[in-house]
């Protein structure tokens, strides 16, 4: 009891530690990235909800080195270990009642694939309707001189209502996949004890004591494999939770992969200039990122010359 009480403190403490470490030197990095990209990076994204997209990117990557990682190595250590003794007191009826792991990982499988589809489409979601919010409270002189008060708050609630859609249709899918896997486990235990039963009344040998089976070798093989089973489903919150952590710090790692082209982060190896005295553009063609199709400047040619002024005016 002592033991297991300070295992679990030290497992407790030491994951939470580990991630909230991990946490702070991703958040600085984080922040760092989009800082240095250039500005037709920012052309493509919705800036607005870049600050409620990267928190909430965070918090999944905390959230599965925490406790839910020790967990999950518990929970796996734990499975291990039920099914080697199961193996070690009777590999006929562990045999057996291993038949209904692929069909468990079948509706592991859905599972997994649905919680992904909610991560993605959720946050998508999200994302609008937190862009919606930060535009309107940025420019809300503007919302209210323009009486967009009523427009802004349809669009907000499209967002949520797209989010609220997503999740009931991946709800389904997830309470389809835990229906089946509770099945699964429940026709394995039936199994169990019919062919349990079946080899005690028949007095068969177990090939792994050389002695008939006994009601004590079948209780302790059956537990064994319910444990190592039920520790099957105590991995899913880890899992989920890990899947979730990998597809925000793959959109962690495409921002800090992507290398500007203008901004110097790391290194500024560009020479300084002591004076200009002339500065000139020839046939210089420009469209942005989000609209490539349609030109800004299409072979412009300018030349200033030192202490002139010059103004530049577009059509807006």
């Amino acid at each position: 009891g002592v033991a297991n009480t300070v295992a679990a403190t030290l497992q407790g403490a030491c994951f939470k530690i580990f991630s909230d470490m991990q946490t702070k030197k991703y958040r600085v990095l984080y922040f760092k990235s989009v800082l240095f990209q250039d500005v037709s990076w920012f052309d493509l994204q919705e800036v607005a909800a870049l600050p409620a997209e990267i928190n909430d990117d965070l918090e999944k990557i905390q959230d599965a080195f925490g406790d839910k990682f020790g967990n999950g190595i518990m929970a796996f250590s734990a499975f291990l270990g039920g099914f080697g003794c199961a193996f070690g007191m009777g590999w006929l009826l562990a045999l057996v009642m291993c038949a209904i792991l692929p069909f468990m990982g079948v509706g592991a499988a859905l599972m997994g694939k649905a919680v992904q589809e909610v991560q993605m489409e959720s946050q998508s979601w999200y994302a609008k309707a937190s862009a919606v919010v930060e535009e309107c409270l940025f420019a809300m002189r503007t919302v209210v001189a323009f009486g967009g008060e009523r427009r802004e708050l349809q669009k907000f609630q499209f967002a949520l209502v797209q989010t609220r859609r997503g999740g009931i249709r991946n709800g389904f899918k997830i309470g389809l996949g835990l229906g089946y896997t509770t099945m699964i486990i429940f026709a394995g235990n039936a199994l169990a004890f019919w062919f349990g039963m079946t080899l005690r009344y028949n007095d068969q040998v177990n090939p792994a004591t050389g002695r008939p089976w006994e009601p004590g070798n079948i209780l302790a093989i059956f537990f064994c494999v319910f444990t190592g089973s039920f520790m099957i489903g105590n991995l899913d919150p880890s899992l989920k939770a890990l899947a979730a952590a990998r597809f925000a710090a793959g959109r962690f790692f495409q921002v800090k992969e992507n290398r500007p082209q203008v901004q110097c982060g790391d290194v500024d190896g560009r020479k300084d200039l002591e004076s200009i005295e002339n500065f000139e553009l020839r046939e210089v063609h420009f469209s942005y990122p989000a609209r490539p199709d349609v030109k800004i400047l299409n072979g412009l040619s300018l030349e200033i010359s030192r202490g002139q002024k010059v103004a530049v005016v577009g059509e807006s």
